[in-house]
């Protein structure tokens, strides 16, 4: 067996070897398995990647990381609510509080894109000046925007490419100084464990061509469903990572030669020179950001890097 969801490939022969496995034409990305339903059907290996800047990191989104952000807005709404003459009990709970503070910020987001003339799905139900909060999933369009943007949300973004992934991780601008090695994460969304839908966990495809960013990293999300839930039972946010190992332990009939996850390990190290072999590959920060600022950016960067000048 070369792969179970403990096993870390560590590429220690340089950068190159890195890239090289990544690559969607490797034999390990396009495997068939028999499902276990019972009528022969067929599951075919579809991969999703993510890039971490750092390897130790879980598979969890950016709202749920102790997001300071939100976590201010938290507890600037309780003191708020206790100093109007509430009591404790009648304090709305920390869940119900962070659905609250997630909605209000993609609304307010969804009215600025419009009133700046961006593209923006609305309800078809509700419209902006309508008092009843939207739920998530009516601002999921939204949320896949804010998302790529830099406002926290309970998505977590992936692509079908693996390279682009592969950038993300070793990406200088982003890198985390403290960290030792960074990662490309591979999920495969067509193993039985999503066919049995365990976890609930939800895949997003939003139409990109609603989005450049969207559009140039090939992207989609996860969706964490019972985060919430079991946030309020156990006061720990989920994570994908620990969802396939707990997939793993209790389905032990499952496929075993199809990979779930897979955690693909780089030396930081060896982080700049695969960006160097990215950008000569045409995998940039203008490449997967489209952008006049970013374009502005690789030309300086190429340039300073261009020895025939």
């Amino acid at each position: 067996m070369l792969f179970d969801y403990t096993t870390i490939e560590e590429i220690e022969r340089g950068p190159r070897e890195f890239i090289d496995f990544l690559r969607l034409s490797q034999e390990h990305w396009n495997n068939r398995f028999e499902s276990l339903d019972g009528f022969g059907t067929i599951l075919k290996d579809r991969w999703i990647f993510r890039g971490n800047s750092d390897a130790n990191w879980r598979l969890i989104p950016s709202a749920w990381r102790n997001n300071k952000i939100i976590e201010s807005q938290i507890q600037n709404k309780k003191n708020r609510l206790l100093n109007s003459g509430r009591s404790l009990d009648e304090i709305p709970t920390y869940e119900d509080l962070y659905e609250e503070a997630e909605i209000d910020i993609l609304e307010r987001f969804r009215n600025n894109l419009h009133d700046f003339g961006y593209p923006v799905q609305w309800s078809l139900e509700k419209n902006r000046y309508n008092s009843q909060k939207d739920k998530f999933d009516e601002l999921l369009d939204v949320a896949c925007t804010a998302q790529h943007h830099g406002i926290p949300t309970r998505l977590l973004d992936w692509t079908v490419n693996p390279l682009t992934a592969a950038y993300f991780a070793c990406d200088p601008n982003v890198r985390s100084k403290y960290a030792e090695k960074v990662c490309v994460w591979a999920l495969n969304i067509g193993s039985q464990m999503f066919k049995d839908n365990y976890g609930d966990i939800k895949i997003h495809e939003q139409p990109r061509n609603r989005n450049d960013y969207l559009r140039a990293q090939q992207a989609l999300f996860t969706e964490c469903a019972d985060g919430i839930k079991i946030h309020k039972n156990t006061g720990k946010w989920s994570s994908i990572d620990e969802k396939v190992k707990k997939y793993m332990e209790e389905n032990t009939k499952r496929p075993k030669e199809q990979r779930i996850l897979i955690k693909i390990v780089l030396d930081k190290k060896d982080a700049d020179e695969v960006v160097d072999i990215l950008r000569k590959e045409g995998i940039s920060k203008s490449s997967i950001m489209p952008s006049l600022d970013n374009l502005a950016f690789d030309t300086l960067n190429n340039w300073l890097m261009d020895e025939s000048f």
